[in-house]
């Protein structure tokens, strides 16, 4: 398993947006609900809604979109959301492979098994990038490749 890095973005207005962050959004948005946007991003309810709060409050306009019960409980991104999440992802990928032969480097200098996959990285996979991860290429393979 390959060594694995986080973006996190830190704006001078104090917004930030990073995976956990991104990982809620793309929950909500794929299965229409705060809840279950949580679960699947390994957070409470109660820490979802107050993330969605901040960021609703924080940014321009709102990124999530709550439906009361008497519209059928729910919820969804709003454009911006949309678009954050889309730029966000844009990022880490391009990120990721302008690092890549340094992520090798440092890996073969400290010696790292390319096999072992850390509890971090699983729970990076699990929670964060789901199927996303299987698109990128790990640094076993550049090796493999010489890139």
């Amino acid at each position: 398993m390959p060594a694995y890095m986080f973006l996190r973005l830190d704006f001078a207005s104090g917004r930030n947006l990073g995976p956990s962050r991104t990982a809620l959004l793309e929950g909500i948005d794929r299965l229409g609900s705060i809840s279950a946007g949580a679960r699947e991003a390994g957070m409470t309810f109660r820490q979802a809604w107050s993330v969605v709060k901040l960021m609703n409050e924080s940014f321009p306009e709102p990124v999530v979109e709550a439906r009361s019960r008497v519209a059928g409980s729910g919820a969804s991104l709003t454009p911006l959301g949309k678009t954050l999440v889309s730029i966000y992802r844009a990022m880490e990928d391009d990120a990721y492979h302008a690092l890549e032969k340094h992520l090798v480097a440092l890996e073969g200098v400290l010696g790292e098994d390319h096999e072992a996959v850390p509890e971090i990285a699983k729970w990076a996979r699990i929670r964060h990038y789901g199927e996303q991860m299987t698109s990128r290429r790990t640094t076993a393979e550049a090796v493999a490749t010489n890139k």
